[in-house]
């Protein structure tokens, strides 16, 4: 082999090495030399937000997007009286390595999350209260299920205190208080009357501190509570206005309403026998507890014994004077 051809080789093997260089870093001084520096740039650590589980952009600064949801918020932070609104619950934003430099501004995205879930989406912190329905069995035998239940509210006295009034409006509040108490009489020798053995309900409660959802129905009042847990419904319940001669129990047939039904719905009075005045005003709502109570009583009254006297001749015995 002639010097000439030598050196082709020399030559070849160098730039051989040389693309090797190049094509393993792309950004090599000798790449930017021969102007082959590459284009692509390197990975980075962004953020890929996700709405019900579809992508909606990605973003450089996950604590942004929750800032600016915070900030745009401020008509929910009033109204409910909270310190902070948060993304909707089904919004995920995951950390990941990418080559995609198509980042989308905290503003795109919020915009994305309002036309595709709605302002009502976004959440506070309060409490999620969960009351499981239960199997009854009816008259005819067949058994039924009532319906789950799902409330929310900002705080959770707001839902004990709630259970209280409804107890209260099955059972007169001094004697529940007693039971609470363990201030009950007791019934002791020939005493009769009747105390509260067991009060329990029958259903499962679960009671969560989360992000509750600010389009859903949020109570914030106890009275408002109270009276869904009772009725099912914040509707307002139909009223009856009192004339002369009216009683509870021709009130409630009337209205197909036991007189227990009236009385729970109308706690001011006690028995079907309370007098009514004319002009007075009475709800004729059905009630329909989204719990159920069980009340276990220990009952001692006097049980009257009828006593019969039988009359029998004793003919072994004189009857009259003897002489």
């Amino acid at each position: 082999m002639d010097k000439k051809n030598i050196l082709i080789v020399i030559i070849a093997f160098l730039l051989s090495c040389l693309l090797l260089v190049i094509g393993s870093n792309p950004n090599t001084l000798s790449a930017k030399i021969l102007g082959l520096e590459s284009k692509i740039e390197s990975p980075r650590q962004l953020y890929n937000v996700y709405l019900a589980g579809k992508s909606i952009g990605i973003i450089e600064s996950k604590e942004a997007l929750e800032n600016y949801i915070d900030e745009k918020q401020q008509e929910l932070k009033n109204k409910y009286h909270v310190d902070k609104v948060y993304a909707p619950n089904d919004l995920d934003i995951v950390k990941e390595i990418t080559y995609d430099n198509k980042i989308s501004t905290v503003e795109e995205i919020y915009k994305k999350i309002e036309n595709i879930k709605g302002a009502s989406s976004f959440t506070i912190d309060g409490y999620k209260i969960y009351i499981k329905g239960i199997e009854k069995k009816n008259e005819d035998g067949t058994t039924t299920t009532t319906d789950d239940v799902t409330l929310y509210v900002l705080d959770k006295d707001i839902f004990t205190n709630s259970v209280t009034k409804t107890i209260t409006a099955f059972i007169d509040k001094d004697t529940y208080e007693a039971y609470l108490n363990d201030t009950q009489n007791k019934i002791e020798g020939n005493d009769t009357g009747t105390i509260i053995e067991n009060l329990y309900i029958q259903n499962t409660i679960t009671i969560k501190k989360d992000r509750i959802p600010a389009g859903d129905k949020i109570y914030e009042t106890e009275e408002e509570l109270s009276k869904f847990l009772l009725f099912g419904t914040t509707d307002e319940q139909e009223t009856y206005i009192v004339k002369a001669g009216d009683t509870i129990e021709e009130i409630s047939n009337n209205n197909k309403l036991s007189t227990e039904e009236f009385l729970i719905a109308n706690t001011n009075f006690k028995t079907a026998q309370d007098l009514l005045y004319p002009g007075q005003e009475v709800k004729l709502g059905l009630i329909s507890p989204k719990f159920d109570l069980v009340e276990v009583e220990h009952v001692v009254s006097q049980k009257p014994i009828k006593m019969e006297t039988i009359y029998k001749d004793d003919d072994t015995q004189y009857v009259g004077c003897k002489w």
